[in-house]
This record gives structure tokens, C-alpha cells and sequence, in this order.
């Protein structure tokens, strides 16, 4: 998709900014910052232990890494709306529509345009 709005642009001389994000690192950081902070207790007998943290992160593969990083592009998605309705970015205008493309969030990776 990214790389047809590009074609487009460069088809109608339209001048665009595109600036890539990979948040692979960025993501790493805030899991750990969740877990760092996280506190936990078993049920023994029906009554739980005190509470102790978590020393452990997530392995690769973890079902619970894809739900983490849903909560985290999320508020990432709502934020860019915030930066658009105050207008600092407008997006690409896309075709004859009044459709504009802003941001696009894919795997590990954001991509502004403008």
C-alpha cells in the first residue's frame, strides 16, 4: 500500500513527506517497563500469598506480546488523531477524494505522511 501512495505521488508531482518509525526497541521497553512494575500473588488454599513482583519478562513467541502490543499502537493511533484535528500534520491526499492517509501501523513499524 505504502509503496503505491508513493507511485501516486510521484505520478502527480505531488510532494510528500514520508518518515519511518520502527518501534521494535521502543516496544521492548515499554513490556518491560509493564512487567518491571507488575506485582502478583498465588492462591494457596484459596488464600493468596503477599504480593511479590514479577523478576521475569516475555519470551519470544508469548501469547500475551500481541495483546501488549495492540494497547500500545493504540494509544499511538489515538494520538496521531490528536496531532491531526490540531493540524500539525494533514496527511496525503489520496485520489479524487477528500481521503487523506496520515499514518499507517504495521508489524513493529509506523509511517508518517504528510
Amino acid at each position: 500500500m505504502l509503496r503505491e501512495i508513493m507511485l501516486w505521488c510521484k505520478k502527480k508531482n505531488q510532494k510528500s513527506l514520508l518518515f519511518k518509525v520502527d518501534f521494535e526497541k521502543a516496544f521492548d521497553s515499554v513490556i518491560k517497563g509493564c512487567l518491571s512494575s507488575a506485582r502478583t500473588s498465588v492462591s494457596v488454599n484459596g488464600n493468596p500469598t503477599r504480593e511479590f513482583p514479577i523478576k521475569r519478562g516475555l519470551l519470544q513467541g508469548d501469547s500475551v506480546s500481541p495483546f501488549l502490543f495492540i494497547i500500545v499502537m493504540e494509544g499511538l493511533h489515538l494520538e496521531f488523531h490528536r496531532v491531526i484535528e490540531l493540524d500539525f500534520i494533514r496527511g496525503i491526499k489520496v485520489g479524487n477524494s477528500n481521503m487523506r492517509l496520515s499514518h499507517f501501523i504495521y508489524a513493529d513499524d509506523v509511517i508518517l505522511s504528510d
